[in-house]
C-alpha cells in the first residue's frame, strides 16, 4: 500500500545510510534496456507484451488558480502487441494526449511509446494525491498504477529496469557488467538511495566497492546515476540471484530487482583428421577427401586437433561411419589412440569420423570427417568376395575357400592350366609381349578362409581378346554353400556387379566375358559341375 502524500515536515522511518558513490569514470556500463543490444548472445524469447512506465508523477508547489502539466511515456518494452485498454485518473487531475487528438492508439508494437500527459489546477496550496490506472493485456500486470501527489515533494526514487535485470549468455570467467538506473524522480528535494543485501546462487557482485559495502548515494532533485553491477559465470547453466535497494522514498523505500545470467557452454574443441599412405602416399588436408589403393593401409591422424583456451586435447573417438558393403574392416589403433590405421581392402567409399574431447572433458561440437575413395588404376580390375552363412565369423583362420580365374581365351587355354588361366596356382603368368610384365595379369590375394576379397588385375589387355571371369568353389571345409559376389572395373569404373550367386563345393561359376579394346561385357552367368571344357 501507498501511505498517504500530505506528510509533516519531519520524514518519518529514515534507515540507515548505507550507499554513496559512482562508478569510475574509465567504465563504460548501461541499463538494462531490450531495444539496445548488448552483445551477440542468444537472448531469451518470452514473446509476452510488457508495459514500462513510471510509478508517480509529482506536481510540487502548485500556486491556487495555476495549473501544472508531466509526462508519463507508456512502452512496450515486451516481445508482443501491447494492447491498450483503458487510461484513467482518480482526483482532482485531467488527462491529456499531445501525439493523438483522438486519444490512445489501440496498441503498441514492441518498441512503441505513446506520451500521456496529467494536468492539475490548484485550487489551494494544500497537498492532494491521486492515481492514475493505465489496464493493458501484460500478463504480469493488467493494471499499472501511477501515483499523483501535488503541493507537496517527497524523495522519491525511479529505477530502471521495472523488470529484471539480463546479461544474458556469458562465457564462463568472462565478466560482464551491466547498471540499474536510479533516478530521483522529485523536483524539489534529494533522495537518498543505498544497497541492502545482493543475493543469489553465485556469479553477480557489485562493481563499486562503495555499493557492496551499503555506503549511500544522494541524488539531487532529477539526478539519474548508474549502480553498476558485473556477472561472472564459472559455470555452463543459469544464474538467479536479487539485489535489494532501500531509499528514503516514503511510498515505496524497499525495492527488489531480480539478476538472470546464464554461463555459456563451454567451447567446443575441434577436431580434424589427416591421413597418409603407408606406402610413400601423399597427406590429405584436413576434413578433406583422401584416394586410395586396393589392398593399401593408410594411416589417419588427430594430432591436427584443437582445444579451446590452450587446453590439451586427451580423448579421441575415433569411428568408421562408412565402408564399402561386402568388407568388414575396421580402424586399428597402434599403440596411440591419436592415431588408427585402416586396411582399403575393396575398392569403395571409406568415411572415417573423428570426434575429441578436451581436459574439462568437453566433446567436439561436431566430428571431423575424412572420405577415402579407393580406386584401381589399372585396365581390367575383377573383384570377388563371398558370403557363407554357415562361417559366421570372418576374422578368424578357417572358412569356405572360393577363387577367382581370369582366362585369357582364343588360344586353346583351358581353365585350371597354366599359362592362359591366371589364379592362385598361376598368380602372374606371362601374357602379351613376351618377357615383358607390364602387360601380365596378376592375382593379389589368395583367401583361402572365407569371404574373399580376391583380385585380378591387368594393365595393357590384348586388343581383339576376350578375357573370360569364373569362380571355383574350391572347398567348402565343411562350411556348406557359398554366396559369390563378382564384380568388373574397366579403366577404374565399375562395369558389371553380379551379386550373391548361389554356389556349393566344387561347382564353377562362369560369369562372362570382358571384349578389348571395346570394353564391353557379355555375361554368361551358367553354374557347373567342376571346371567346364571349352
Amino acid at each position: 500500500m501507498h501511505k498517504p502524500a500530505v506528510v509533516s515536515g519531519v520524514i518519518l522511518g529514515m534507515l540507515a545510510l548505507l550507499l554513496s558513490g559512482c562508478p569510475s569514470d574509465d567504465v563504460v556500463v548501461s541499463y538494462s534496456d531490450f531495444f539496445v543490444p548488448w552483445d551477440m548472445s542468444p537472448y531469451e524469447f518470452d514473446g509476452q507484451p510488457e508495459l514500462e512506465a513510471p510509478t508517480r508523477l509529482i506536481f510540487a508547489d502548485v500556486a491556487p488558480d495555476q495549473e501544472e502539466f508531466r509526462d508519463a511515456e507508456l512502452i512496450n518494452v515486451g516481445r508482443a502487441r501491447l494492447e491498450l485498454e483503458s487510461v484513467s485518473v482518480e482526483g482532482p487531475f485531467e488527462l491529456h494526449y499531445p501525439e493523438f487528438l483522438d486519444g490512445l492508439p489501440g496498441e503498441l508494437l514492441p518498441g512503441e511509446s505513446v506520451l500521456v500527459q496529467v494536468s492539475y489546477r490548484a485550487e489551494s496550496d494544500q497537498g492532494v494525491q491521486g492515481v492514475m490506472r493505465v489496464r493493458t493485456n501484460d500478463p504480469e500486470k493488467a493494471e499499472h498504477e501511477i501515483q499523483l501527489l501535488a503541493n507537496t515533494d517527497l524523495p522519491c526514487l525511479e529505477l530502471l529496469p521495472v523488470g529484471p535485470l539480463r546479461f544474458g549468455m556469458v562465457e564462463r570467467g568472462r565478466p560482464v557488467e551491466r547498471a540499474l538506473r536510479a533516478t530521483n524522480c522529485s523536483r524539489e528535494v534529494e533522495t537518498r538511495v543505498w544497497v541492502e543485501e545482493l543475493e543469489g546462487d553465485g556469479g553477480f557482485a557489485m562493481a563499486d566497492a562503495a555499493d557492496a559495502n551499503g555506503e549511500e548515494r544522494v541524488l539531487a532533485a532529477g539526478e539519474t546515476v548508474l549502480i553498476p553491477m558485473v556477472f561472472t559465470p564459472t559455470e555452463s547453466r543459469e544464474y538467479r540471484g536479487r539485489v535489494r535497494l532501500n531509499s528514503d522514498d516514503l511510498l515505496e523505500p524497499q525495492r527488489e530487482v531480480e539478476l538472470v545470467g546464464e554461463g555459456a557452454p563451454p567451447a567446443c574443441p575441434i577436431a580434424q583428421i589427416g591421413v597418409r599412405g603407408l606406402e610413400g602416399g601423399a597427406e590429405a588436408a584436413p576434413r578433406g577427401e583422401f584416394l586410395g589403393r586396393p589392398l593399401e593401409t593408410v594411416e589417419l591422424t588427430g594430432r591436427g586437433s584443437i582445444a579451446a583456451d590452450g587446453q590439451p586435447v586427451v580423448g579421441y573417438e575415433w569411428t568408421l561411419a562408412e565402408r564399402p558393403g561386402d568388407t568388414a574392416v575396421s580402424l586399428t589403433e597402434n599403440g596411440d589412440p591419436s592415431l588408427q590405421r585402416l586396411y582399403l581392402e575393396l575398392v569403395g567409399r571409406y568415411v572415417v569420423e573423428l570426434h575429441v574431447i578436451d581436459a574439462e572433458g568437453t566433446r567436439s561440437c561436431e566430428p571431423a570427417r575424412m572420405v577415402i575413395q579407393t580406386r584401381t588404376d589399372r585396365d581390367i580390375h575383377v573383384q570377388l568376395v563371398w558370403d557363407t552363412p554357415r562361417d559366421t565369423r570372418r576374422d578368424d583362420r578357417s572358412g569356405s575357400d572360393v577363387d577367382l580365374h581370369l582366362l585369357r581365351d582364343g588360344r586353346g587355354g583351358d581353365w585350371n592350366s597354366a599359362p592362359w588361366d591366371c589364379h592362385w596356382q598361376n598368380k602372374t603368368p606371362d601374357w602379351g609381349v613376351a618377357g615383358a610384365t607390364n602387360d601380365n595379369p596378376g592375382l593379389d590375394i589368395d583367401n583361402v578362409t572365407g569371404w574373399g576379397p580376391e583380385n585380378i588385375n591387368l594393365n595393357e589387355p590384348e586388343s581383339g581378346v576376350r578375357y573370360r571371369v569364373g569362380v571355383y568353389y574350391f572347398s567348402d571345409h565343411g562350411y556348406g554353400e557359398s554366396y559369390a559376389t563378382v564384380r568388373i572395373y574397366l579403366g577404374g569404373e565399375l562395369q558389371l556387379e553380379m551379386r550373391r550367386r548361389r554356389i556349393t563345393n566344387n561347382q564353377f561359376w562362369e560369369v562372362g566375358d570382358i571384349i578389348w579394346p571395346e570394353q564391353s561385357i557379355e555375361i554368361h552367368d551358367r553354374v557347373y559341375a567342376g571346371f567346364p571344357a571349352l
